[in-house]
């Protein structure tokens, strides 16, 4: 019933909207939210690491570029819109709703040294928590997907890119996708590292704020 729902619902969608959109949009998003994000007024930065607003919205689907040393954050037209990022390569991808019930999406970027976004992400954590519900996180980048993506590169058969999805119901799917016509070549659903109803835990903020930032290692 997923896989039917899933080809039906995401994967016909984004291999009929994707068909044709060039690298050059895809690096050049500028998105403006309808809405300024009231959360983090003013938005989270630390020296070059910024919390910045870029994407694009394609019908149902909402696009948010990468970044290094970068959270790159978009907000959804509607709760039933998918959320998309591309070029993961061990990123994290968010979505939550803050408590007008308006839905974002995130791009974390996370390198494993100091120039990820650990710190940064943490601190819209401590600001906003108890504004956030149903936030959910994965890394679209997995073991099988990370096989496929290296054998290809080093085949040199043609460009690739890790694409991250996360549906209106919190599931999560990655998809390894051609570069220059976004064909999309293996998915996969994955399990999010961290889906709950509330960020914040009224009971134990603290061990729930933990929680979200641990997933990110």
């Amino acid at each position: 019933m997923y896989e039917i729902l899933f080809y039906k619902e995401l994967y016909t969608p984004l291999q009929n909207r994707f068909k044709g959109l060039s690298e050059l949009l895809r690096s050049t998003f500028q998105y403006k939210s309808s809405n300024p994000f009231s959360l983090t007024i003013p938005r989270p930065s630390i020296g070059e690491k910024e919390f910045i607003f870029n994407g694009c919205h394609l019908s149902n689907l909402t696009l948010i570029g990468y970044q290094p040393q970068k959270i790159v954050c978009g907000q959804l037209n509607s709760t039933s819109h998918y959320g998309v990022s591309f070029e993961f390569t061990g990123c994290a991808m968010a979505r939550f709703l803050d408590y007008s019930n308006n839905p974002y999406i995130c791009h974390i970027y996370l390198s494993g040294d100091s120039a990820d976004c650990k710190i940064l992400w943490k601190e819209f954590i401590d600001k906003c928590g108890y504004d956030l519900i149903y936030m959910t996180i994965f890394k679209p980048y997995t073991p099988t997907i990370k096989k496929l993506y290296e054998y290809i590169c080093k085949s040199e058969i043609f460009r690739t890119t890790v694409c991250g999805v996360i549906c209106p119901n919190g599931d999560c799917y990655s998809l390894l996708m051609r570069s220059d016509d976004f064909w999309i070549i293996y998915c996969e659903k994955v399990t999010p590292l961290y889906k709950s109803q509330f960020v914040a835990s009224y009971i134990d903020k603290e061990a729930v704020k933990n929680a979200v930032d641990r997933r990110l290692v």
